[in-house]
């Protein structure tokens, strides 16, 4: 276990991941990095977030307030 990264436990799978080479956190451990990866992996394999979310979930949001202010 010491040299795994990130395990996902379910009923009948069970997922293993290496270790990543890059992970970055804000202030808050929320995933964050400013036009970089936050989470990278050797094979290059690499997620981007902002204050913990995807960027295209910020966009989704805007793109909707704009159309709908009432949106949730």
């Amino acid at each position: 276990m010491q040299n795994c990264g990130f395990i996902f436990q379910f009923e009948k799978v069970c997922i293993v991941c290496d270790r990543s080479c890059k992970l970055s956190f804000d202030a808050e451990n929320l995933l964050h990095a400013e036009g970089e990866p936050a989470l990278q992996f050797a094979d290059g394999y690499s997620v981007y977030a902002r204050h913990g979310r995807h960027p295209s979930e910020e966009y989704r949001e805007r793109y909707h307030e704009e159309q709908d202010p009432d949106f949730v």
